[in-house]
């Protein structure tokens, strides 16, 4: 289908209990489930927060899962989180929600660690180390099953995880660039 967005499947696609961090979140509490087919909806919020008491009901969201919540402001991104050139009243999303990976190792909600996906995923290793890097051979298309590219014009990057992690926030995928290792040469295995 020429209109079709394919996804790469990383390791929690594969097999989430594989993560080494799968037990350790499940026992934290956090959602554990691969969703497949997952819609989020975001709604503008009508006025941006004033005060810190108005942070934690900031973003309005609700998935196709039969879940909502609100996406909380903090204190180190005082910018509009709703995107200012949307001029509707919610936005949606649609592709994959990965387990939620993120742990409050403190219990008291003052140290999380967002713990790497075993593979896959952008934002997800250093750079500059090759567990960074995805291979097109990991494509599968809306059912789950693998296909064949041979090549790719466009390439749509989104945040795959639906978690807050206290002071932190939530998450977001950090992108500063991609490159065509084939271009550039280089070989790296691949899972």
């Amino acid at each position: 289908d020429e209109n079709e967005w394919y996804e790469i499947a990383g390791s929690s696609h594969i097999d989430a209990t594989k993560e080494p961090w799968y037990e350790m979140s499940k026992k934290a509490g956090n959602d554990v489930t691969l969703y497949n087919n997952y819609s989020i909806t975001y709604y503008k919020p009508d006025v941006e927060p004033s005060s810190k008491d108005e942070w934690n009901s900031y973003i309005k969201w609700k998935d196709n899962y039969g879940h909502s919540g609100y996406k909380v402001k903090n204190m180190y991104h005082t910018q509009p989180y709703y995107p200012l050139w949307a001029e509707c009243d919610s936005i949606s999303f649609h592709g994959t929600c990965l387990p939620q990976n993120g742990i409050d190792e403190s219990g008291k909600g003052v140290y999380y660690v967002l713990y790497k996906y075993y593979y896959g995923y952008v934002d997800n290793e250093v750079n500059a180390l090759d567990d960074s890097s995805i291979d097109i051979s990991w494509t599968v298309n809306k059912k789950g099953q693998f296909v064949n590219l041979p090549g790719v014009d466009f390439i749509k990057i989104y945040t795959g995880v639906n978690q807050e992690n206290g002071w932190l926030g939530e998450c977001s995928t950090e992108v500063t660039g991609v490159e065509d290792l084939h271009i550039l040469d280089v070989d790296i295995d691949t899972r």
